[in-house]
């Protein structure tokens, strides 16, 4: 993981990047198969784990813990 902690805002960037190419596109929102989540799932959960860090130990702007990204990664991954 700390390869992925020193990536984060990076990292963080292009995920919200990629998001907002797909809802500016129209692109379709598909589940994947059972088959596919269990390869997809270290993928999922690195990025919620890198949205929830962002937001408990700020990197950017005037505030160290950024709330809304802690409730966002929180929500996302199902333990609200």
């Amino acid at each position: 993981m700390s390869s992925l902690y020193s990536l984060r805002p990076a990292v963080c960037k292009g995920f919200l990047q990629d998001g907002d190419r797909e809802r500016d596109a129209d692109a379709p929102y598909e589940v994947p198969s059972d088959t596919l989540l269990p390869e997809r799932l270290p993928a999922v959960t690195a990025l919620l784990y890198l949205i929830f860090n962002e937001g408990y130990s700020a990197t950017t702007g005037d505030d160290l813990i950024r709330q809304e990204l802690c409730a966002e990664a929180i929500l996302a991954s199902g333990r609200s």
